[in-house]
Parts: C-alpha cells; sequence; structure tokens
C-alpha cells in the first residue's frame, strides 16, 4: 500500500489528512477515478461499498466522537449526494446524514444540520413510509433542530407529528416516545 501511495504522495495527486488516517485525493484524481468506473460499468458496486462502508463508520456525532466526524464528514457529505436507486444505499444515506447532522446540531452548524436532517426524513418517508419508527426518529431530530433555534411553531409541528407517530408505533413508554413529549411540552410553552 505504501508503495502504491508514494508516487501519488510525492507528486500531490493525494494528501494524508489528520495523523495520516485518512487520503484526500486531487480533483483530478477523482474525476480519473469516475470516469475509469464508469467506463468499466464498475461504478454502482462502489457507490454501495461506499455508502455502506461510511454508514458503518461514521459514529453517533456525539461529543466523545467528533474528531472521527470532522474526518468522516467530507465523504458522508459526497455520499449522500450520491444517486442511486439501491434501496440499502438510500437507507443508509439517510442514516449517515441523521448522524452526520446530530454531529453539526451539537457543533452549532445548523443550517447544515437542517439539511442533513431533511434529507434523513424525506429519504426515509418515501423508502420506509410516514409511520416507520426510523422516518419518526429523522423528523424528531428535524424538530429538535428548530426547537435549538427557537423557531417554536416548526418545531411544535414536527414534534406532534412525530410524537403522535411514535406513541402508535413504539408505544407510550419507549425511550424515544418519551423524549419526544418532552421536548413538545417544552417547545409548547413558548
Amino acid at each position: 500500500f505504501d508503495d502504491a501511495l508514494a508516487p501519488l504522495l510525492s507528486r500531490s495527486l493525494v494528501r494524508t489528512e489528520i495523523g495520516e488516517q485518512a487520503l484526500e485525493m486531487h480533483r483530478l484524481v477523482q474525476l480519473s477515478m469516475r470516469t475509469w468506473l464508469a467506463a468499466k460499468k464498475g461504478r454502482g458496486r462502489w457507490v454501495k461499498e461506499s455508502v455502506r462502508a461510511l454508514c458503518a463508520a461514521f459514529p453517533s456525532g456525539d461529543y466523545k466522537t467528533w474528531e472521527e466526524c470532522k474526518v468522516l464528514l467530507p465523504h458522508v457529505k459526497e455520499i449522500v449526494s450520491l444517486n442511486t436507486d439501491d434501496e440499502e444505499d438510500l437507507v443508509n444515506q439517510a442514516k449517515s446524514a441523521l448522524r452526520a447532522g446530530w454531529y453539526l446540531l451539537l457543533r452549532g452548524e445548523y443550517r447544515a444540520a437542517e439539511g442533513f436532517f431533511r434529507m434523513s426524513t424525506d429519504t426515509r418517508e418515501k423508502m420506509l413510509g410516514r409511520e416507520h419508527p426510523d422516518t419518526l426518529t429523522s423528523v424528531y431530530h428535524l424538530a429538535f433542530l428548530f426547537h435549538q433555534q427557537q423557531h417554536y411553531p416548526a418545531a411544535c409541528a414536527l414534534y406532534q407529528r412525530a410524537c403522535d407517530g411514535c406513541v402508535k408505533v413504539l408505544g407510550t413508554q419507549h425511550p424515544i416516545t418519551l423524549a419526544c413529549l418532552d421536548h413538545y411540552k417544552s417547545a409548547r410553552k413558548h
């Protein structure tokens, strides 16, 4: 691996990032790889592998995982923008988007977080349905984001939807239902 990497590093076609844990490819190298994969009809397989690997690798977004999230975020941005018709890929894209959104929300990057949460919600609604627990989790996260920004009417509308679905699908004692109801109650006070 190191022997194959050395010529690319010496010509600045790739560079190492953060403790040499990751590589960044020059845009021309990326374009060349995409063109080559398209010609070999291997793009679909690598899209699937990339989406699967990043979904498995991207952590929860909680504070203790921020360094990992920082390294992986540009890659998640790339994979969630990939066009695919594969159901598994779409579900994994939505899961990765939710985690990236949570990381960005905790860092106070609300606009970027909103984009990821909306993508996760929209994809899950289409793939899993409006009342699937994963869809409701995405809706809840979007509501929480608006709550954090003091956009109470938007937060309340989304909390209402998430709470109704969670009570129906998960029951009144499920941790997600309880958290959703608690946050909804808090947002309604404003």
